[in-house]
C-alpha cells in the first residue's frame, strides 16, 4: 500500500487555508468613529438614545437600541442603513435580513466601524496553524504500537 503523502498534504493546506480566511473573517470588531463619517459600503453599528427606542421604524419596528449592517449612504441629517442585526431595549440581539433603515443624526448617539482586528486574526491563525499541525502529526502517528499490546509476530 502506497501512501500519497504530497495528496494528503496538499488537501491539508486547502483546508488550513479555507480554516484561515474563515478566521480572517471572524475576527473583526467595531471602532467607534469621532467626526469622520465611515465610508458607504462600510460595516457600522449606531447606537440609538431613548427617543429613537420610543420610535417604530417601518422595517425592524420598535425598541432599537443598537443596528448594525452596511452604510448605504449619510447625509449631514441621516444614515441609511442596510440592517443584518438589531439589539432591542431589553437586550435581545436579532438577526435581520438586510432592510434598510434610514436613522436621523438626532436618534443616533454613536456610529463605529466595522474593522479586522489583528490581534484577534493573529492569534486565530496561531491557533489554527498549532491545530493542524497537531492534528496532522495525530493522524501521521497512527503507525506505532499500541501500549498493551504485544508487536505484531512477537509474542504468545
Amino acid at each position: 500500500m502506497t501512501v500519497d503523502f504530497l495528496g494528503e498534504f496538499s488537501m491539508t493546506i486547502k483546508s488550513l487555508g479555507l480554516a484561515m480566511l474563515l478566521s480572517c473573517l471572524a475576527c473583526q470588531r467595531y471602532v467607534a468613529l469621532d467626526l469622520v463619517p465611515p465610508a458607504v459600503g462600510s460595516g457600522v453599528r449606531v447606537s440609538l438614545n431613548a427617543d429613537a427606542a420610543s420610535t417604530s421604524f417601518e422595517r425592524i419596528g420598535s425598541r432599537v437600541r443598537q443596528a448594525e449592517g452596511t452604510l448605504l449612504g449619510a447625509t449631514d441629517s441621516t444614515f441609511a442603513i442596510r440592517v443584518t442585526g438589531i439589539t432591542r431595549a431589553n437586550g435581545v440581539e436579532e438577526g435581520w435580513g438586510g432592510d434598510t433603515v434610514v436613522f436621523r443624526r438626532s436618534q443616533v448617539t454613536g456610529v463605529e466601524q466595522r474593522q479586522v482586528s489583528k490581534s484577534r486574526t493573529l492569534l486565530s491563525l496561531g491557533a489554527f496553524v498549532v491545530g493542524g499541525l497537531v492534528a496532522h502529526a495525530g493522524l501521521r502517528g497512527g503507525d506505532g504500537p499500541v501500549v498493551g499490546q504485544p508487536r505484531p509476530g512477537g509474542g504468545n
